[in-house]
C-alpha cells in the first residue's frame, strides 16, 4: 500500500518552483481526451494576488483542447527525491507558445516511483526467439519496467502471441549512427494483448521479469537521454 500526502500553500510553490528551476519533465494528461504529452514548467507568477503557472505548450494541444467546453488537466512529474508528484487544475488559457493555468489547490506526494512510458526514437527493435523462432518487432513504447511492441510492418514472420506468454532472450536496439544502444531483457511476461484502433494490427504490452542491475542502469539512462533529446528538439533545454 502507498502512503500520499497533500502539498499546498508555500510548500507547494516552493515545490513547483524548484521544479521550473531543475526543469523537470513533466507529463500532462488531458483528461476527456486520449491525450498525453512531456511539458515543462515556464513560470509561476502572481497577479492581483492570483497565482498562476505557465506551462510550455505541445504543438498539437489547440487542435485536440478546442472541443472541450472546459480543460481539466492532471500534471505529473519526479522530483529529485524520486517520489511521483501529481495536481490538477481546471480552465486556463493559451498565449502564445505556453498554456496558463491555476495554482492547484494542492499537491499529492505519493510514496512511490511511478515509470513513465518513453516514445523511443523512430527505427527502436525488439529482438526474441518464440516458437523456435528469432523475430523482430516494433518498440511504440518504453519504460524500465515494460514494453508496447507490435509488428514490423510488411515482416512476413509474425509472432502469434499470447497473454502469459514468457519470453527470454530479449534484446532492444535503439538507432544511432554513432554506437551500439542495446539493453538486454532477461526474461519479460505478456500482460495484454490489444488491437491497434487504426490498423487493426495486435499489439503486446510486456512486463521485464527479470532484468540485471547492469542492464537496468542502462535502460534508464537511455530513457533519461530520449527525454532530454525530445525536449531539445523542442528548444526547451540548453544545448
Amino acid at each position: 500500500m502507498y502512503d500520499s500526502q497533500k502539498i499546498s500553500g508555500n510548500k507547494a510553490v516552493t515545490l513547483l518552483e524548484q521544479a521550473q528551476k531543475d526543469r523537470i519533465i513533466v507529463t500532462m494528461h488531458l483528461l476527456g481526451k486520449n491525450y498525453e504529452r512531456l511539458t515543462i514548467i515556464t513560470q509561476i507568477y502572481t497577479k492581483n494576488g492570483i497565482t498562476q503557472l505557465a506551462i510550455d505548450k505541445p504543438g498539437d494541444f489547440d487542435k485536440v483542447a478546442e472541443s472541450l467546453e472546459e480543460r481539466k488537466i492532471r500534471f505529473e512529474f519526479t522530483g529529485k527525491d524520486k517520489l511521483h508528484y501529481l495536481f490538477r487544475t481546471l480552465g486556463g488559457e493559451v498565449s502564445g507558445n505556453e498554456i496558463f493555468v491555476p495554482f492547484p489547490e494542492f499537491i499529492e506526494r505519493i510514496q512511490r516511483r511511478q515509470q513513465y512510458r518513453l516514445e523511443p526514437p523512430v527505427g527502436t527493435r525488439m529482438h526474441f526467439a518464440h516458437s523456435l523462432d528469432r523475430h523482430e518487432m516494433t518498440i511504440l513504447n518504453v519504460s524500465q519496467g515494460g514494453a508496447l511492441i507490435c509488428h514490423v510492418k510488411g515482416n512476413p514472420r509474425k509472432p502469434t502471441l499470447q497473454a502469459d506468454n514468457h519470453l527470454r532472450g530479449l534484446s532492444i536496439v535503439f538507432p544511432s549512427d554513432e554506437e551500439t544502444l542495446k539493453v538486454n531483457v532477461l526474461e519479460a511476461v505478456v500482460k495484454r494483448v490489444t488491437k491497434d484502433p487504426h490498423t487493426n494490427h495486435d499489439r503486446y504490452a510486456l512486463q521485464f521479469v527479470q532484468l540485471s542491475k547492469t542492464e537496468s542502469k542502462t535502460m534508464a539512462a537511455l530513457i533519461q537521454r530520449f527525454e532530454r533529446e525530445f525536449l531539445r528538439k523542442r528548444q526547451l533545454l540548453d544545448h
